[in-house]
């Protein structure tokens, strides 16, 4: 019995790590391509 509950707290904190860096992921690509945009302008204007 002990053993069943602490299996599956384990496998909730990995379902947790997995989900929380999925999110992660999910909001870096979309403020890479802003990154890649600001310094495309950046370039264009002659700016550093």
């Amino acid at each position: 019995m002990v053993a069943e509950v602490v299996e599956s707290q384990e496998k909730l904190h990995e379902d947790f790590r997995r989900l929380t860096g999925m999110g992660q992921e999910a909001f870096r690509k979309p403020f890479e391509k802003v990154d890649e945009d600001v310094k495309r302008i950046k370039k264009a204007w002659g700016l550093k």
